[in-house]
């Protein structure tokens, strides 16, 4: 494949958000991320080989750039394995991720402020020229708990995600972001 591998994000989802701390910056939330990418011969020929024991040749190590304290897994399908190949020719894993997340929050009209609760993601030990995250807004699906009754003082009005290079350190990254408007 010419140029760099695209991770689809197939879909967000958002099931928990919780313990939002102004005072700490922090909040407690769950996410799970749904990627997809191109498989190669050599995948298409080791999962028709054994759909078990099947790892692509390259598989993308999500990062949540923002995490506190963080548990992220490999979510297994049916067969116990996280990876399978998907719309005939499409490597996928869902990746869960729960913990704490860092954000700055801006109080100025507190309790009628508006927050954003970001989920900034990246790549490891990879760069815009090997892996790079896309968004198709009419294949990606999003979903976050729009009344969530353990926070009733705060709620969710929309997920947006975006796709951005930003500069990583010295190198470029593929980043991804998420958001949570109160």
């Amino acid at each position: 494949m010419d140029g760099p591998i695209p991770i689809r994000l197939a879909s967000i989802y958002v099931p928990f958000v919780g313990s939002i701390d102004t005072k700490l910056n922090t909040f407690d939330a769950r996410v799970d991320v749904d990627m997809m990418w191109p498989s190669t011969p050599g995948d298409l020929k080791n999962f028709a080989a054994d759909e078990v024991k099947f790892r692509p040749e390259f598989c993308p190590d999500l990062v949540v750039q923002n995490a506190g304290k963080l548990d992220k897994r490999l979510i297994p399908n049916a067969n116990l394995n996280p990876f399978t190949v998907k719309e005939g020719s499409s490597n996928f894993v869902r990746v869960r991720c729960e913990g704490s997340f860092i954000e700055d929050f801006e109080l100025e009209h507190f309790p009628f402020d508006i927050q954003d609760l970001k989920m900034t993601f990246t790549l490891s030990f990879t760069d815009a020229t090997t892996a790079i995250f896309v968004l198709d807004s009419s294949a990606t699906s999003f979903c976050v708990l729009t009344r969530y009754t353990a926070l009733p003082e705060w709620n969710f009005v929309r997920l947006a995600a975006f796709c951005q290079i930003k500069e990583n350190f010295t190198r470029k990254s593929s980043t991804t972001r998420m958001m949570n408007d109160e």
